[in-house]
């Protein structure tokens, strides 16, 4: 269906459009979020409640296309240490754990991304910036009336300088929202 037929439905027909359609979008997000991070068919068909059948299609789908994803994390080098095996993290430069081979991923993928955020609080408080929270990927300052352009700026010229220092293969960026509670910026 295209975006015009959709339009062209009726309030109702689009209401129960969206509804289907949120449906199939929540088992397919988190089909592909469990697949990431090395569920099977039977974990998926769990957390998305759904047939394993139908978990067993997605599954199978989803390593047809992202076949890169285990080429990635086997490409990672890695060390034993006693019976423990670490995996270096060429952005951070870190070692870490792996509690399991399943894991590389996930490893690499959330370790970078924790890398990168936190050198870009760093930058932001070398700027001064006073960050009153911080959850997951996000920070929240209190910003005074007059002051979000520069606010604004700092954050942006932060993230430019994580991507100069640390030149990965496509830069970073933020989003700056503004409101007075947590719901007007999340």
């Amino acid at each position: 269906m295209t975006l015009f037929e959709m339009k062209a439905l009726s309030p109702e027909g689009q209401k129960a459009l969206m509804a289907v359609l949120s449906n199939k979008r929540y088992k397919a997000k988190t089909a592909n979020y469990a697949c990431t991070y090395g569920a099977g068919y039977a974990t998926i068909a769990k957390g998305a409640d759904m047939p394993e059948k139908e978990a067993k299609t997605l599954h199978k789908a989803y390593w047809e296309r992202n076949w890169s994803v285990k080429a990635i994390a086997a490409e990672q080098e890695t060390k034993t240490i006693y019976d423990m095996t670490w995996m270096y993290n060429p952005v951070s430069k870190l070692w870490y754990w792996l509690k399991t081979e399943k894991d590389r991923f996930s490893t690499l993928n959330q370790g970078t991304g924790t890398y990168c955020f936190d050198m870009w609080v760093k930058e932001l408080r070398s700027r001064g910036v006073k960050i009153s929270a911080q959850f997951h990927d996000e920070v929240v300052c209190m910003v005074k009336k007059g002051y979000r352009e520069h606010v604004t700026k700092d954050f942006k010229e932060s993230v430019y300088a994580v991507n100069k220092l640390l030149k990965l293969n496509r830069d970073l960026d933020v989003d700056v929202q503004f409101g007075t509670n947590n719901s007007e910026i999340h």
